[in-house]
């Protein structure tokens, strides 16, 4: 009975049937957004589960396939592909992928693209009252113009022009002047950690997306998406600098948008060059605040690497103008050319400022420009300081006048070896004296040559007129700080 039960089994079985195919699938990715001026192209994956043929299509809302591209996949089923048309104006639009499989089965799929137009037209520095940052307004002296804080530093007139996305331009390389269409440099204390305000263009379309921002070394900390008109707020992560000095850089406005996963999208950047001043601190001047770009702007760049300790920004700056100012001692009449004392009150000294920097009278100075030099440099940048007059009449030991290769002690001549007065910098708290006029006899005896150069850099008050008087009674007489134009 089992043998034949099991041959009747055996013999009653028919042909066995083909399993059933899977279904063909097909996906495609892509950004959730893209700015074609931003970004030239848009890169497309479509991903299979077979090798096969994709046609993938880009659709605008009123059903016209703007752009199609044919796709062969290969077995593992992936093709990549990168937007080949003309570039589609603002405007939702759907990827649209039909795929055919190698075994004829087919699958679709299809992607919400929205084209936009992104920009900011206007860029703001800003403070928070010295909490951690702290701006200092520019004078372009010889327009007259005041940076005013609500008031752009740089700005577009356009995001795009001829369809052509639009940098911010680079800081302006002329100082005296304001003009309108200028990105202007933008003055803080050295240990600001700068805020600047983003003003996304009217002209800005981001459709249904919600719009970030990235900033290398920055921090959003106001505003969010952005919006046509909104604006944006990023501080620096780190301070400007460990002391004064010029800092410049180019922040990439990095526009990013996230898809339904969570995962981030760049659409393009936008480039915003900056040239910050780093200063000691607000300016020190009795009268008036002014911190003039042609002024500090080469100052700045001379000193930068020292600290902010006052000294030390004070040493620096008569070693740069005793050095590298190309400027000369007036050996023949010891006359000055820029600086004048009101009704002959050695209290009211007044520096032709506008006129040094251009060098209006030459190169030719005696020591009340040296001292005036020194003192509205060192004011401008946030470092007090004075003049001080020493008088009268009194013969010199070995000095090295600004300009001169040589040490003597009768710089005007065999009949004339010595000073009627000398105008040095000190005063306002300082005990020791910075004089960028001469340098000093620094060895053993500075009666005679040879002589050691000694730069006049923080040198106490006595010992310096050790140095530098041979005979005669010579005493601090007036100190001020004097007034600039």
């Amino acid at each position: 009975m089992i043998f034949a039960l099991l041959v009747a089994c055996d013999g009653g079985l028919g042909p066995v049937a083909e399993p059933e195919p899977e279904p063909a699938v097909v996906e495609v990715w892509a950004a959730p957004g893209w700015d074609p001026l931003l970004e030239s192209t848009l890169g497309v994956l479509v991903q299979a589960d077979a090798a096969g043929e994709a046609t993938l299509s880009a659709v605008d809302a009123e059903g016209t396939a703007l752009w199609s591209e044919v796709l062969g996949l290969a077995e593992d089923g992936e093709g990549v592909v990168e937007w080949t048309g003309e570039p589609p104006a603002v405007g939702s639009y759907v990827l649209e992928v039909d795929f055919v499989r190698d075994d004829g089965l087919t699958a679709s799929a299809e992607h919400h693209l929205e084209v936009v137009r992104l920009g900011f037209d206007q860029a703001l520095a800003d403070d928070d009252g010295g909490a951690t940052s702290t701006r200092i307004p520019l004078t372009f002296h010889a327009s007259g113009d005041l940076q005013e804080a609500g008031l752009p530093f740089v700005e577009l007139a356009a995001i795009d022009s001829e369809g052509v996305a639009q940098d911010f331009p680079e800081p302006t390389e002329v100082l005296a002047r304001l003009f309108p269409d200028a990105n202007q440099p933008v003055a803080y204390t050295w240990d600001s950690a700068p805020l600047i305000d983003l003003v996304v263009s009217p002209e800005a379309q981001v459709g249904a997306l919600t719009v970030g921002l990235e900033v290398d070394g920055w921090t959003v900390v106001g505003g969010g998406a952005l919006a046509p008109g909104g604006v944006v707020t990023l501080q620096r992560d780190e301070v400007l600098a460990t002391g004064p000095g010029v800092l410049e850089e180019t922040l990439r406005l990095g526009f990013t948008v996230s898809d339904e996963d969570g995962e981030v999208h760049g659409l393009g950047a936008q480039f915003l060059p900056i040239r910050f001043y780093a200063m000691v601190d607000r300016p020190t001047f009795d009268e008036g605040a002014a911190v003039w770009p042609a002024a500090v702007e080469p100052m700045l760049r001379a000193i930068g690497g020292v600290g902010p300790d006052h000294a030390e920004v004070l040493d620096a700056l008569v070693a740069w103008i005793y050095n590298d100012l190309g400027l000369t001692y007036d050996t023949q009449w010891g006359a000055s050319y820029y600086t004048r004392y009101w009704g002959d009150d050695w209290e009211r000294s007044h520096f032709y400022f506008s006129d040094f920097l251009t060098r209006r009278y030459g190169t030719v100075v005696n020591c009340s420009d040296c001292a005036s030099i020194l003192v509205a440099y060192a004011n401008m940048i946030g470092v007090p300081l004075n003049y001080r007059i020493l008088g009268w009449n009194f013969s010199l030991n070995q000095i090295q006048a600004i300009g001169v290769e040589s040490f003597t002690n009768c710089p005007f001549g065999p009949f004339g070896c010595g000073f009627t007065y000398h105008a040095v910098t000190g005063g306002r708290g300082h005990s020791d004296i910075w004089d960028a006029t001469l340098a000093l006899d620094g060895d053993a005896d500075p009666s005679r040559t040879p002589s050691e150069e000694l730069l006049v850099q923080g040198i106490d008050e006595d010992d310096y007129l050790e140095r530098l008087v041979q005979s005669g009674r010579v005493s601090y007489d007036y100190e001020a700080q004097g007034t600039f134009q």
